[in-house]
């Protein structure tokens, strides 16, 4: 591809930052530079605590078993989004019960809740999905009605913002991705952050296997292994250092889309609630009906470009480990899946450069006939 859906932005700060990391000697889950960037994470999200985990899909799972969600219960999860809400869900025992998301957003509907509410429920997942904060006040409210917690997925929404508050600051628990496209990105590695101190204290004891901080080798619980290294936590201290630059950029990439592409009829990009601020993720656009290429068509050309252009995720509900029972619930999520059959994502990332942009936009424009 000559132009990847994403790129990794590492400056020499980072690169300074590993090698000091490595000529410390502590590459493993232990050193200064974890200590620095749980502090200085959590600052940015403006929460009082973070601890580091390896990745964004064990940042879900550990907040779920901190909540204690197990064989029985249920949680409600939305029904466009990665997998990883469900997959953990389903990897403490539970069932993923799949609630639609709002047409504004493309995030979970709170008026959805209620009614997917049994007396097996125990929380909510709410997905920033692409970058877009869910609608925070009305889930709070609902969850607090049927007595339920909510987690916040924010691994999409570095940097986002619900009505002037950061990502990372709702729910008993949020959660994050630094995976090697996200605006701040280690390759790997995820983080758990809370105002909640025993919630908190509850994942630092099940990621480090359960072990006691205080009496080594003493394991008061069957954890696992989800730290993360001091490696990427090196990663990370410069990403966080680097933050608004990094924001700033996709900020830039993803307004010379829009502009480049909001004379194209037949396509109109992501939609934005009044509250959200977004920093974007993933630049993502929809081919309406009457478009005069489909979606497949669409990508396939851009592709022979040499774009990586790519569709978004299938409908939760029709994954094979899901789709039983969200045919017996019946809670098949049309509106999710509407979405879905029509929105794609155009390459994005801090290194793109406006020419590569405009290029990618002639390579729509010229497909879309325009």
């Amino acid at each position: 591809m000559k132009i990847p859906i994403s790129d990794l932005d590492l400056s020499d700060l980072e690169r300074r930052y590993v090698a000091d990391a490595m000529a410390s000697g502590w590459i493993s889950f232990s050193g200064e530079f974890v200590r620095r960037a749980e502090e200085a994470f959590a600052r940015w999200c403006g929460v009082e605590g973070c601890t580091l985990v390896s990745n964004g899909t064990a940042a879900l799972h550990a907040a779920l078993a901190a909540h204690g969600v197990g064989p029985g219960d249920e949680v409600i999860v939305p029904g466009l989004t990665f997998v990883s809400p469900a997959q953990c869900v389903a990897r403490v025992g539970a069932t993923p019960v799949f609630a639609d998301v709002e047409e504004t957003s493309w995030c979970i509907d709170p008026g959805e809740i209620s009614a997917l509410v049994t007396p097996r429920t125990r929380g909510v997942i709410a997905v920033d999905v692409v970058g877009h904060p869910a609608d925070y006040d009305r889930l709070e409210e609902v969850c607090d009605r049927h007595g339920l917690f909510l987690i916040e997925d924010a691994a999409e929404a570095h940097g986002s913002r619900y009505r002037g508050k950061r990502t990372g600051s709702f729910g008993g628990i949020a959660t994050f991705s630094f995976f090697a496209n996200k605006t701040l990105a280690t390759g790997e590695g995820g983080a758990v952050v809370s105002n909640d101190s025993r919630l908190l204290a509850k994942v630092k004891l099940l990621k480090n296997h359960g072990m006691s901080p205080d009496k080594p080798y003493w394991h008061e619980v069957v954890g696992d292994n989800w730290r993360a290294t001091n490696l990427v936590a090196a990663l990370l201290v410069a990403q966080i250092e680097r933050a608004d630059e990094l924001m700033a950029k996709r900020s830039a990439v993803s307004s010379r889309y829009t502009e480049a592409l909001r004379d194209v009829p037949c396509l109109e990009p992501r939609p934005c609630a009044l509250w959200a601020e977004v920093v974007p993720w993933l630049v993502t656009f929809r081919i309406l009906p009457g478009a005069p290429l489909d979606r497949a068509s669409l990508l396939a050309r851009l592709r022979e470009a040499g774009i990586d252009a790519r569709p978004l995720w299938h409908p939760l509900v029709d994954l094979p480990p899901y789709s039983g029972e969200a045919r017996r619930r019946g809670t098949l999520t049309p509106r999710s899946r509407a979405i879905l059959e029509r929105a794609f994502w155009l390459p994005t990332s801090s290194r793109m450069t406006f020419e590569q942009v405009d290029f990618v936009a002639a390579e729509v424009r010229k497909a879309m006939a325009v």
